[in-house]
């Protein structure tokens, strides 16, 4: 369910859906009326499905989802194809738009893939992501229980091996871009809770 000071339309909402890789069966509108408020609506949607993952998968996410939904509609972040990522992989909208910052970055540094190709390798190898946000997080999260050198070897090893199995060149590419970007870094603003609006 979407609820909503006002009523977008259906042409308004199902791109915002698709973007996380929803599959909608149908949906329906109920207005509601709350004396001295102005008019609320309340968007239902029945959801099928999302491609390649058991509605368990779904539910153990939902959580994520909400989250997503909610960075959309305030703006944290745009609507696009890479918020599929967070089903998928099983990501924050944070991580995510993490991920989209480093890959647009690659692309200013000559990265020769489309963005479409870059989404759709992204979410085919999805396992892959997510082995690399856990090295960003092994290397930066200010808030890791235990040691920070075993645990970001632990992870590099993991997305290491994980790259290795890739079986096309484009997969290898974009992925160790990705990689190599988070392997570079210094330091991240990923972690400050004192920013008046979502950046990266």
């Amino acid at each position: 369910k979407i609820y909503q000071s006002r009523d977008l339309l259906l042409t308004e909402l199902m791109p915002i859906v698709d973007n996380f890789g929803l599959i909608i069966s149908s949906q329906y509108s109920t207005p509601v009326d709350v004396k001295g408020e102005s008019p609320q609506q309340i968007d239902s949607f029945l959801i099928a499905g999302v491609p390649n993952l058991h509605p368990s998968e779904i539910m153990a996410r939902s959580h994520l989802l909400v989250a997503g939904l909610e960075a959309v509609f305030q703006k944290h972040i745009p609507s696009d194809p890479f918020n599929r990522l967070v089903l998928t992989a099983g990501l924050s909208w944070e991580h995510v738009d993490l991920i989209r910052g480093i890959m647009l970055y690659t692309r200013q540094l000559s990265l020769r893939h489309t963005l479409n190709q870059v989404q759709q390798i992204l979410l085919k190898q999805s396992v892959v992501v997510s082995a690399i946000v856990q090295l960003f997080e092994a290397r930066f999260n200010p808030d890791l229980v235990g040691d920070r050198a075993t645990a970001t070897e632990a992870a590099n090893l993991k997305a290491l091996d994980l790259l290795k199995q890739l079986q096309t060149a484009d997969e290898d590419t974009v992925l160790r871009s990705l990689y190599n970007i988070v392997e570079a870094m210094i330091r991240t603003n990923f972690y400050r809770n004192d920013r008046v609006c979502h950046y990266i």
